[in-house]
């Protein structure tokens, strides 16, 4: 009995993986060296999130009415 890893998982799935992991080593390099001259995406969403939260507090609640 024969053991093959493309018997686990298929060619294209693990090119698909590999590729994953590539971009997500990819950018976590790409964010370290930026990180000293601009923001990091995080903290601009979390600044978004802030915001959008705000809006929705100062809106009057909006209930509607189910048949």
């Amino acid at each position: 009995m024969a053991f093959s890893l493309t018997s686990i998982l298929p060619l294209p799935d693990m090119l698909a993986l590999g590729w994953f992991f590539l971009c997500w080593i990819g950018y976590a390099w790409y964010a370290d060296q930026r990180r000293w001259g601009t923001r990091e995406l995080a903290s601009v969403l979390h600044d978004y999130r802030l915001r959008w939260m705000t809006r929705v507090l100062e809106r009057e609640n909006r209930i509607a009415e189910l048949p």
